[in-house]
Formats: C-alpha cells, structure tokens, sequence
C-alpha cells in the first residue's frame, strides 16, 4: 500500500458529504464541549439534576463525572465517523457509499405535507407558493392548472435528480416546484 504524502483536494461530492457529517455531529461536539467545559447542572433541569442524585457529588465528583461523560460521547462520535466514511484505500471512489451511509444515520424525507394557505386558484409558469409550514416553493414549468380552493392540503414529493413536485390532495395534476423559502 503506498500511502501518499498528501491527500488529493476533495470533489464536490465529498465536501458535501463532510458537510453533511459535520452538521450530523455538530450537536454531539456542542453536547461534549458543553458537558466538559461546564458541568452537568447546565446540561439538567434542578429537578432532573437532583433526582439523579448529583446534587450529593462533590464539585471534584462533579467535574470528573463530565469529564467522564465527555469522553464516552467522543468515542461514540468517532465510532459513527468510522462507520459512515471508510479509510485509506477504501475511501477513493466510495462517495456514493458514503452517501449511503449518511442516508442510513439521517434518512432524508421523501415527501411531506402541508397546506397553502387562503384562496388557491391552482397554478401557471412561476406561480409562488407559500405553505402553512413556513417553506415557500416556485413552479418552474410552463403548464397550468385551474382551481379555486380554500387552504388545500398539498403533498410535496421528491422525484429523481433533485426534482420536487407538488400536488393538491384529490386533484391528479402536479407541479415541478424549486423552493425558494
């Protein structure tokens, strides 16, 4: 095995990939950093804190209970990054592995549901669409629909290569949609 002297530069695909990672375990760094710079009174509630007994640790006990806390927590952190990127060798080439992988610990939404709200009198080219949830998404196509609702359900879908459509509940016609919001 030749190990290189200096890693190739990342491609796209990898970066958001390490993107993805470092956003899954962001909050377990915040949680240990947190844990290990402060103490566990920060971490509970009064109540959860005394009910565990805590209360009756000395500071010493305290700190290195956190301490304690805080290693276990990056080992799990370190065993996950093991598991969803490989090393050396078997890294090159396995972005889509990797993807996988990500897919498994955070498994995206295929679809959701929502309602648009107020009047709805269906859609045509670059027709705006601002839902109950707070996401606002644009129709990018040309066609046209004509209905006229009042706050209907609608079902967002995720279609292949990253398109999205949109579709109102009892209705069979759909719009590719970009959100926007």
């Amino acid at each position: 095995m030749v190990i290189p002297a200096k890693l190739p530069p990342l491609t796209v695909m990898q970066k958001i990939i390490l993107i993805l990672i470092i956003s899954l375990l962001a909050p377990l760094s915040f949680s240990a950093e947190s844990k290990s710079n402060g103490d566990l009174k920060i971490q509970m509630s009064a109540e959860q804190f005394r009910k565990a007994g805590l209360d009756k640790l000395t500071p010493e006990e305290l700190a290195y209970l956190s301490d304690w806390i805080s290693g276990k927590v990056e080992v799990e952190k370190e065993k996950v990054v093991a598991e969803i990127i490989p090393e050396g060798d078997d890294r090159f080439g396995a972005d889509e592995q990797i993807l996988r992988n990500v897919e498994k610990v955070s498994p995206e939404q295929k679809r959701i549901q929502s309602r648009i709200l107020g009047n709805f009198k269906g859609w045509k080219a670059n027709t705006v669409f601002r839902l109950e949830n707070g996401q606002v998404w644009k129709h990018i196509q040309d066609d046209k629909f004509v209905v006229n609702l009042q706050d209907p359900v609608v079902t967002l879908q995720k279609g292949f290569l990253g398109t999205y459509f949109l579709k109102v509940k009892g209705y069979g016609s759909r719009a590719k949609v970009k959100r926007i919001e």
